[in-house]
């Protein structure tokens, strides 16, 4: 009679030990990766530092105003095209739209100038920060030119600034 009650326990005893065994060993991985994560905090927050100013230097941080954003964009992107050679006819900033996190702000230009200008003007374009990306291109002849000069071409470009949303 003390033999089933005995022989009861001992299966729930080891049924007990079975399951905690089976769960340290699930726990334990997880456990190793968080004392790992814990050991390279240091060097993750230095990887988050600089990813951050990379961030900075392609983007816009959301704490600047979307219209202030539109216009210093407009300013840096004029100044560059027009220190490359080219005369500005018409520039206008496009109201900001969502792309997923972020927030893209369109730029509207039309210049004219030779071909040299255009190449200049698209590489200051290229090098400046925060990141001013060419979203369409299209050059055609501004007018009748001899053919022994250097054409004037006419310029329509989309520019885009990228802007983080507030979190």
């Amino acid at each position: 009679m003390l033999v089933v009650p005995a022989a009861l326990l001992g299966v729930y005893v080891y049924d007990k030990h079975r399951q905690v065994t089976a769960a340290l060993q699930d726990l334990a991985p997880r456990y190793a990766r968080l004392l790992g994560l814990q050991q390279q905090a240091a060097p993750l927050a230095d990887l988050a530092q600089a990813a951050q100013a990379a961030l900075e230097q392609r983007l816009y941080v959301a704490a600047t105003d979307p219209g202030a954003v539109a216009n210093e964009a407009l300013q840096r992107a004029r100044t560059a095209l027009e220190e490359a050679g080219l005369s500005i006819e018409a520039s206008q900033a496009a109201p900001a739209q969502d792309d997923g996190p972020l927030q893209r702000i369109g730029l509207n230009f039309t210049a004219e100038g030779d071909m040299a200008a255009i190449v200049a003007g698209l590489q200051k374009l290229q090098s400046s920060r925060p990141a001013i990306r060419v979203l369409k291109i299209a050059i055609r002849p501004a007018g009748l030119t001899p053919p022994s000069s250097n054409p004037r071409l006419k310029l329509q470009l989309n520019l885009a600034v990228w802007r983080q949303k507030a979190p």
